[in-house]
């Protein structure tokens, strides 16, 4: 039996290639400010503007959060220092980094798929030079907007694009060549005409 060592470079970078499959990194955000994340999200009395904070100019500056995943790292980043070169040199690198954190989560934006934590990735800004790189981007939540859940007690209404749809939460990766909408939702499959069916591959003016 040939030693793993002998075979030709060509073979063994195949190797490593093919025992690293794709991956979907389901990131999400941490703060390190937690008390002042909590007051500004708690529900109260208060009548003033919704999320009147971030209209503040110093709202992103003043938030200390960083992105991470617990999609395992991939194996043969650790193995050795061939394999690690190998998949460094594939495209495989630390990324998602923030304004006030450097980037902690593997990723490879030829190859993986990002799935956007929704509760917590819509406060974390993302970094411009990370976001118009992925290619293939997985939220979750916001298929609703696209049809109705069956079951639904309110007909279907026409909406603008805000907080609450689809198109503002895809709109800043602007390399995407694919996008996935996750449903949690039992049952929750289209059974008949989306609201519009040009959307979203037309997005709405600006």
């Amino acid at each position: 039996m040939a030693n793993f060592q002998n075979l030709p470079p060509e073979i063994r970078h195949e190797i490593y290639l093919l025992a690293t499959p794709a991956r979907v990194v389901h990131l999400k955000a941490k703060f390190v400010n937690v008390d002042e994340c909590y007051t500004l999200w708690r529900v109260s009395s208060y009548q003033g503007a919704f999320c009147h904070w971030r209209q503040s100019k110093n709202y992103e500056n003043r938030v200390r959060v960083y992105f991470y995943s617990n999609a395992p790292i991939p194996v043969l980043l650790h193995t050795c220092f061939e394999s690690r070169d190998f998949l460094i040199k594939m495209g495989y690198q630390l990324a998602f980094k923030t304004k006030s954190h450097g980037p902690r989560t593997w990723f490879n934006y030829d190859r993986d798929v990002l799935f956007k934590d929704e509760n917590t990735c819509d406060v974390a800004q993302f970094d411009r030079g990370d976001a118009i790189r992925v290619r293939r981007l997985a939220i979750g939540g916001f298929s609703h907007c696209l049809y109705e859940v069956p079951g639904d007690l309110e007909p279907a209404r026409w909406h603008n694009c805000h907080r609450f749809c689809l198109y503002p939460q895809y709109k800043k990766f602007t390399a995407l060549e694919e996008l996935l909408v996750v449903d949690w939702t039992r049952n929750a499959f289209p059974r008949g005409l989306t609201r519009d069916t040009r959307y979203p591959a037309k997005p709405p003016p600006k």
